[in-house]
């Protein structure tokens, strides 16, 4: 695991204080690095960070990286401060974080996959936070590449990712992570607007088709039906791919993925798309149960401006991956317990969660041991784990130095 403090220095030392300067006793950058690395300790809220901050074995810890000549700060200081950053001064930092993991983690990869540069966007909405009284509505949309966070936009109703999308697709594009990548979205985001942005963006889409556009939907399913039925007397190109058996989450699953090269005589409906070139059906056979007597089958179909090629099939089944950080968000991190909600402090936790889960999704593969194991692991002894997260000082005097610059 490299050393990240360097990274995470970075990270802390580019956000703006907005507090006076008169009233500063606890500086920024250690109070941003006291709530980051809690968040590695995966708790819940603030009176849960400072309690365990305020252990000695953990200040100890710190005291490696900053000073800490006032201790740790309070409850109402750490909420105040964090909840005071700016949210697109943190967004643009957390992008120039990401980087440095994610170079790291396609020189690993990049040799198995030509295509492996496939970004899935999908939503999650916060259940936790409370607002007035009621269930927040507050969702989350998260864009991730090869498990790593590499954005996310906060939209009001689950509704509005068709809005947010496109936002989503500037903001990726502004990080030169874009271009020549493959963009994965569920039906939510089968729109016309959304498929031809990134298309424009010199990118390829692969779409979810389902029943908000239904026309299509129906043309699509009718035209697999003929390719299969008369052994494709249409003579368009064809390919098919079978996966598994696969046993994951106590099921056994079995894919088969068809690829066909439009036909815009048997799907009329497709001219209006932009680029579009190759109709995916995927099909899902699953075995579940205590004796896996449990039988189920179903059908997605998708669309694509990509060649028909043997990685699709791979990049459909990747979009998943998406699940794993919502999984992991929940049961790791109890992203649905947490209750913050000042200001955009909501946002910013979720946001903290994220480059959490990018260090430890890391340092848990190359540990071999589970994430909570890893969190856990952490939470006890900063000190004897902190290098398998690649939290090493730099200099041992370091606790001496002043926190001015």
């Amino acid at each position: 695991m490299n050393n990240w403090i360097d990274q995470l220095q970075d990270f802390c030392g580019s956000l703006t204080d907005m507090r006076i300067s008169r009233h500063k006793i606890h500086p920024l950058q250690s109070t941003v690095f006291l709530f980051l690395v809690a968040m590695l300790s995966g708790l819940t809220g603030w009176l849960y960070i400072i309690d365990w901050a305020s252990q000695p074995v953990v200040l100890k810890w710190l005291r490696n990286f900053y000073p800490y000549e006032h201790g740790i700060p309070s409850v109402s200081t750490l909420a105040r401060v964090i909840s005071s950053l700016d949210i697109d001064e943190l967004d643009n930092a957390f992008n120039k974080l990401n980087f440095h993991l994610l170079q790291e983690q396609f020189t690993d990869e990049l040799t198995n996959y030509n295509t492996l540069q496939a970004i899935a966007i999908d939503g999650k909405t916060n259940r936790g936070a409370i607002i007035g009284g009621k269930k927040s509505k507050i969702h989350i949309v998260n864009a991730i590449m090869s498990y790593f966070v590499v954005g996310q936009i906060k939209v009001e109703e689950k509704s509005n990712e068709i809005t947010a999308i496109p936002v989503m697709l500037k903001k990726l594009a502004s990080s030169n992570l874009l271009a020549n990548a493959t963009v994965t979205i569920d039906a939510m985001g089968c729109q016309k607007e959304i498929a031809k942005n990134i298309a424009n963006e010199n990118a390829y889409y692969l779409i979810n088709l389902k029943d908000n556009q239904k026309t299509m939907a129906n043309e699509v399913e009718l035209f697999f039906d003929e390719l299969a039925r008369n052994n494709n007397s249409l003579g368009v190109k064809m390919r098919t791919d079978e996966y598994g058996p696969e046993k994951n989450h106590g099921r056994i699953s079995r894919w088969k993925v068809t690829q066909a090269e439009i036909d815009f005589e048997w799907v009329p409906s497709a001219s209006k798309w932009e680029g579009i070139k190759t109709l995916i059906k995927v099909e899902r056979e699953t075995y579940s149960g205590n004796k896996f007597e449990k039988r189920s089958f179903e059908t997605h179909c998708y669309i694509s401006n990509h060649q028909i090629n043997q990685e699709l099939g791979y990049i459909i089944r990747k979009h998943w991956n998406v699940e794993t950080l919502h999984y992991y968000l929940d049961v790791t991190f109890k992203e649905d317990v947490c209750r913050i909600r000042r200001g955009n402090s909501s946002e910013i936790f979720s946001l903290f969660r994220k480059i959490a889960f990018n260090i430890l999704y890391k340092a848990h593969k190359k540990a071999n041991m589970s994430m909570i194991r890893v969190i856990t692991k952490f939470n006890r002894d900063p000190m004897a784990f902190g290098p398998t997260l690649g939290l090493v000082p730099n200099q041992p005097e370091c606790q001496l130095l002043s926190e001015a610059a």
